[in-house]
């Protein structure tokens, strides 16, 4: 299950709330503002192939593959987000809602409405 992490909740310079819900597998950071979500980033499959998908408002859907920099045992390399070919998108909003909080967080459903039309 998706659980805030507290001491990631960060008021921004912009004015947005970004908090951060993390479960075995799921990383979700959530920008809002005036209790409006304005951005996301949903990382999934952390522990096997981790991928992200990103959204601002009021752009487009984008997916990416996490190049986790350790290709070679003796280097150590900062982990980059390249672009990805686009995934089932539904099939992630089923995993988000398998994830999601008990209580019906505000964003969810929001988030499922992008997740389900890119």
């Amino acid at each position: 299950m998706l659980d805030e992490v507290t001491r990631g909740r960060q008021l921004q310079p912009d004015g947005t709330l970004k908090q951060w819900f993390q479960s075995g597998d799921m990383d979700l950071f959530i920008w809002s503002l005036a209790g409006q979500l304005v951005r996301f980033q949903l990382a999934y499959d952390r522990t096997h192939k981790e991928r992200v998908v990103a959204w601002q408002s009021p752009g487009p859907l984008r997916h990416y593959q996490v190049d986790d920099g350790e290709a070679s045992p003796i280097k150590n390399r900062t982990p980059l987000l390249t672009h990805s070919t686009a995934p089932a998108w539904s099939q992630i909003a089923q995993r988000l809602q398998s994830q999601a909080p008990p209580h019906n967080a505000p964003w969810l459903a929001q988030i499922v409405t992008i997740l389900q039309n890119p």
